[in-house]
């Protein structure tokens, strides 16, 4: 008897302590709408990247971020300090150039490290490109961009008279200070010197040189 009456007090307990949390919750939520826009709504777990009329996140990190969201099919406006929210349908529409130029295309969503023959010029070095889009005029698929803003093929990337734009080239490429004796087992793609050439040393744009005349 005794037990199933303590049972009750619990339960009664237990209902009580989620009544009180869930009025507290509820007027903590309240308090902070009143601190948000009128097309906003607070959020404890809201997302890290928010969409915007001129950016829709494809991927995000999964992280909770507390704050004021926009409203079910509401917006930011931009990405400026305190962006309105505003209806998916009243964003602006983007005007698209109409001619780009030779060899480009506009893109909305283009990447922010577009290709360009700075990629395969010697030194190879690693590049870390933010995920984000950038809208603007590109070189078209397979093109590569030059310092003066042309779009050009990888081969035209490669002014050394002796060297030559290759897709399956090595990692370890000689030079006069370097004979690599083992490499990893992998295809770079740039400009790579001719049969029996070798760089001067491993300065940027090192020219191509005959290995007798280092």
């Amino acid at each position: 008897m005794h037990s199933v009456f303590n049972i009750r007090i619990l339960l009664l307990l237990i209902i009580g302590i989620a009544y009180i949390q869930g009025n507290s919750i509820g007027s903590i939520q309240s308090k902070f709408n009143d601190k948000c826009d009128p097309h906003e709504e607070y959020k404890n777990c809201g997302t890290a990247c928010p969409e915007r009329c001129d950016y829709k996140p494809e991927i995000c990190t999964y992280q909770c971020v507390k704050g004021c969201f926009c409203k079910p099919n509401y917006v930011r406006k931009d990405n400026s300090t305190n962006s309105p929210c505003i209806l998916k349908k009243q964003c602006p529409k983007k005007s698209l150039p109409l001619n780009c130029g030779k060899n480009k295309v506009y893109n909305p969503c283009g990447s922010s490290c577009p290709p360009s023959c700075k990629d395969l010029l010697y030194p190879q070095k690693p590049k870390f490109c933010t995920l984000q889009c950038v809208p603007g005029c590109f070189c078209k698929k397979g093109l590569y961009r030059t310092e003066d803003g042309k779009c050009v093929e990888a081969e035209k990337c490669c002014q050394d008279q002796n060297e030559k734009y290759t897709n399956c080239g090595t990692a370890c490429p000689e030079r006069c200070d370097h004979k690599p004796e083992i490499c990893t087992e992998q295809c770079v793609q740039g400009c790579f010197c001719e049969p029996n050439y070798v760089r001067k040393d491993n300065s940027t744009n090192s020219a191509c040189i005959e290995r007798s005349k280092c």
